[in-house]
């Protein structure tokens, strides 16, 4: 069972770790964007 409980949280890590640098890509496509849709708008 610790073994198990184990691996769980080296996924639950990993997966976490992941959609941290999701969110980080996502927000870097957002601000990027922006720029864009402010330098066309102009």
């Amino acid at each position: 069972m610790e073994k198990v409980f184990r691996s769980f949280g080296f996924v639950y890590a990993l997966v976490s770790k992941t959609i941290e640098n999701m969110g980080l890509i996502l927000f870097y496509i957002a601000l990027f964007y922006c720029v864009a849709v402010m330098f066309f708008w102009r």
